[in-house]
């Protein structure tokens, strides 16, 4: 499968010389509410959810790609305003596929653009799935369900945007910037995890 990454004219240049992808902190995403949902409850499991998302967004980094490489407004946001270009990427690779690297595969990334209240995602969470999805960011080895309880939370957090955004039909890999339980040199030399 072919998906795509709109480029200003010097990224794009400079993504087609190093041959690699780019993944981002959500922390220098332009949608200021990227993990960051709208939540006013002033409950304690809306706290915590608003606390462990912040954690989140220091620990993740992602890879947005996109199913269309004609759309123009994303060749006016993401394309240097016209002036850039489009790289297509075969994402078929075990990099970006495999469950034992990635916290959400390319395969099951395709962002959900829904408009939800801060009540409605904070009703999905208790205090134990909290703290579930904060040790499967956190790089914690989960037994099969736990994973499988993780993982499903997880594609709430970091695959859920406004229905503004639908235009992009974003598709995104998440992976561990490091894991809590290992040294950053260590857990890079693996080179399915070295970005």
């Amino acid at each position: 499968m072919i998906l795509y990454k709109y480029y200003g004219y010097k990224a794009g240049l400079a993504a087609l010389q190093s041959r690699k992808l780019g993944f981002r902190s959500p922390n220098y995403f332009n949608d200021p509410f990227e993990l960051n949902f709208p939540i006013e409850e002033s409950g304690s499991i809306g706290q915590q959810l608003k606390q462990a998302l912040k954690v989140l967004r220091e620990w993740v980094v992602i890879l947005s790609l996109t199913e269309t490489p004609m759309d123009p407004l994303m060749w006016a946001h993401y394309g240097g305003e016209h002036k850039g270009f489009v790289i297509g990427y075969d994402v078929s690779c075990p990099f970006l596929n495999s469950r034992k690297y990635n916290l959400i595969t390319v395969d099951e990334g395709t962002v959900s653009y829904i408009a939800s209240t801060g009540s409605k995602i904070v009703a999905a969470y208790n205090d134990s799935l909290v703290q579930l999805l904060l040790e499967f960011s956190l790089g914690v080895q989960l037994d099969k369900t736990s994973r499988h309880t993780a993982r499903s939370l997880a594609k709430k957090a970091f695959l859920m945007k406004h229905p503004c955004w639908s235009n992009e039909k974003e598709v995104r890999v998440i992976k561990l910037l490091t894991s809590a339980f290992e040294t950053a040199s260590d857990y890079q030399v693996d080179p399915l995890r070295s970005f």
